[in-house]
């Protein structure tokens, strides 16, 4: 696709010194007689007309693409690429800066990626990086990139702007989770068996060896232990599970709310869905009501419904009316057997059910059904996430977020030109000069296990 370009130059301020003094120097030559005076003048205007000249040529062959990232995290480093060529056969270009534009949906301040490079050889391709660091979830816009360039005296400015646009969706932050927050859903649902499934054609996943017990099958007894310790010794399964859950975020906010509690309803939806889904034998279906109500079901191991659910989550806009009947009608008709339900909301109970009361009495049976878990973030975030960064070091439960791009596994070196730390709204992007990312990797455990 041809994208339109627009070359523009303008004098810096050491340029305009310089133009000062070449005509101060003209004038004072021509109505004095010193000769001296106009040669200085004369080389003014010849270094004023050399910066105009070589910096246009060295600029205009210069093209740029942009390669964004698939998945990019509020909170988490990801790295932006731009990959330069320069089509001219003779010039090279020198000093070339990159500046991105970006501008938030949720404040009218813009931000800018900088980034570049000292040289492209005529003829030649760099490519280089910048890692940006988005502080809040939603859809970013590019305004389009600009192309700059000071070379050789800094004396002006040459800037080619293209106007290649495009939209990006940034991923709601995720959570460090507790380790017991699937246990506790679990034991919310205690004597519910209906919603649980057995998984696999054994009992479980081996963990150990006891002794024989009547009732035990046969085909469980290990006879290499048996025979040395001249008993009877049988396998021992950990009886697993399979979590079927259905996650609503209750995007609720009015004048008394903290936009920051919706935010880290947003988190907590999302640092669960990807921990669900996670495991191949959990299952998690997503509803979120806020202006609008969307409903995202999930399968167990699937990464594309995982990374549609965060996408939801990212575009999810608040409400001081949410739309739960709407919401109701998809929970009570997309599956028969019960589940468990686990909303996640800026408000109490009580206040819901004062706020809806039309529907409030059907989630007062899922919840003295047990069937209904209500997780206000003002009070039991700290239940289900670390919050506290001392508690983080003690006892960590990492969400890594889904990574697509393969590109993201290659160093690109990048030199910035300047450090730009730019507010988007209550944003913060900032640059620096590694290609690298910082994503969160989940450390597990792995308990050892007998010979068998």
């Amino acid at each position: 696709m041809n994208q339109k370009r627009k070359l523009t130059q303008r004098l810096t301020r050491l340029g305009f010194h310089s133009l000062f003094v070449g005509v101060f120097a003209m004038l004072g030559g021509a109505l004095r007689g010193f000769n001296l005076l106009l040669v200085l003048a004369g080389l003014m205007v010849a270094a004023l007309m050399m910066q105009w000249r070589l910096s246009r040529r060295s600029i205009e062959k210069v093209k740029v693409k942009r390669l964004v990232p698939d998945d990019i995290f509020a909170g988490h480093e990801t790295t932006f690429r731009y990959q330069l060529e320069n089509e001219s056969r003779w010039t090279p270009a020198w000093m070339v800066r990159i500046e991105d534009t970006v501008q938030s949906q949720w404040q009218s301040p813009q931000g800018q990626i900088a980034t570049g490079t000292p040289l492209i050889e005529a003829g030649g391709k760099r490519l280089i990086s910048s890692n940006v660091r988005f502080a809040r979830r939603g859809i970013y816009q590019l305004k389009g990139i600009r192309i700059i360039t000071c070379f050789p005296f800094s004396l002006s400015t040459a800037t080619v702007q293209e106007t290649n646009e495009a939209e990006l969706i940034v991923y709601p932050k995720l959570l460090n989770l507790r380790k017991s927050w699937k246990r506790a859903i679990k034991h919310h649902s205690t004597g519910n068996t209906a919603n649980h499934h057995n998984q696999g054609p054994a009992e479980g996943e081996f963990y150990g060896l006891r002794e024989w017990r009547n009732g035990d099958s046969q085909k469980w007894i290990h006879w290499r232990t048996s025979a040395r310790l001249g008993d009877l010794a049988v396998r021992q399964f950990e009886d697993h599970k399979r979590l079927d859950a259905c996650l609503i975020v209750d995007a609720f906010e009015n004048n008394e709310t903290d936009p920051e509690l919706v935010e880290s309803a947003v988190s907590l939806a999302a640092s669960l869905a990807v921990g669900i889904l996670g495991n191949t034998t959990d299952h998690a279906d997503l509803i979120c009501v806020g202006t609008s109500t969307s409903v995202v079901f999930g399968r167990n191991g699937n990464a594309r419904l995982c990374k549609k659910m965060i996408e939801s989550l990212a575009t999810l806009n608040a409400s001081d009316h949410p739309q739960w009947q709407a919401a109701y009608e998809h929970l009570n008709r997309q599956r028969i057997k019960p589940k468990e339900v686990i909303v996640i909301s800026t408000r109490t109970f009580k206040q819901f059910q004062a706020d809806n009361a039309d529907i409030s009495h059907l989630l007062t049976d899922w919840f003295h059904r047990s069937h209904l878990i209500w997780a206000n973030v003002k009070t039991d975030l700290d239940h289900w996430a670390i919050v506290d960064s001392e508690q983080a070091v003690n006892e960590t439960k990492s969400i890594s977020p889904p990574r697509t791009d393969a590109a993201e596994r290659t160093k690109a070196k990048s030199i910035p030109i300047q450090e730009m730390p730019s507010p988007i709204g209550s944003e913060t992007i900032t640059q620096s000069s590694t290609g690298s990312s910082a994503y969160v990797t989940e450390k597990q455990s792995v308990a050892n296990r007998s010979d068998q």
